[in-house]
């Protein structure tokens, strides 16, 4: 028997639908606990511990932090891998990104529905001016969304158990750093950064699963006789 190769079969780059359900029912419960007006204590220990350190090390921090969940920068991002995917022919990462930028616009709307303000200078510090509702935060969406639809591409081409393990590490290290600006410069509590990272990541896990029957629907079927 030929030993596996490095690559693994498109249709695998799949997750269960149960566990998109628990990370959607996770976000649905921290909702309910950042509603209202009130500040949750471990939103207020959260802020006042990382707003406390201070310096340009942590700035510099925030700093990338907010440039990886920034949605222009994003955009020409997603923009250039739609087109290499279409000139590529690469049919499932052409759905895959479409459906994803789909799915992250209409993510815009959860604000709106779940209705949490944000951090006021009564509680936290704030840098610069943040408007809007608060939970999700918008940031974590996107860079939840980026990192982990880098990472789908990706392990399309080598999806070994180490580029896998590599895949999560990254977008772990990325998606605390842009939950970590938001709440040094005061825009986010800890509980909407978190519900932004897992609404970001449920987005990215319905994207691989859509993408993939679209790609098998697409394939010609072959007849019996072949």
């Amino acid at each position: 028997m030929d030993a596996p190769g490095p690559h693994r079969p498109v249709s695998a780059l799949t997750s269960p639908w149960p566990v998109i359900a628990v990370l959607l029912g996770m976000v649905l419960v921290l909702s309910l606990f950042a509603r209202g007006s009130g500040t949750l204590w471990i939103d207020a220990r959260t802020t006042g511990f990382v707003q406390d350190l201070d310096g340009s090390v942590f700035s510099a921090i925030a700093a990338v932090g907010n440039a990886i969940g920034y949605f222009r920068i994003a955009l020409p991002l997603w923009a250039l891998a739609t087109i290499g995917a279409a000139l590529a022919r690469r049919r499932r990462a052409l759905a895959f990104l479409i459906i994803l930028l789909a799915l992250r616009g209409a993510a815009t709307i959860l604000k709106g529905v779940f209705d949490s303000p944000r951090p006021t200078a009564e509680v936290a510090e704030l840098v610069g001016t943040h408007e809007g509702l608060g939970f999700p935060s918008g940031h974590s969406v996107t860079a939840s969304v980026a990192v982990g639809g880098v990472a789908f591409l990706a392990l399309q081409t080598v999806s070994s158990r180490r580029a896998r393990f590599t895949a999560v590490f990254v977008w772990t290290i990325c998606v605390m750093l842009t939950g970590f600006a938001r709440i040094w410069v005061g825009a986010h509590w800890l509980t909407d950064t978190i519900g932004g990272t897992l609404v970001g990541g449920a987005i990215v896990l319905i994207s691989a699963n859509l993408s993939a029957r679209v790609d098998t629907a697409s394939r010609p079927r072959r007849s019996g006789g072949e």
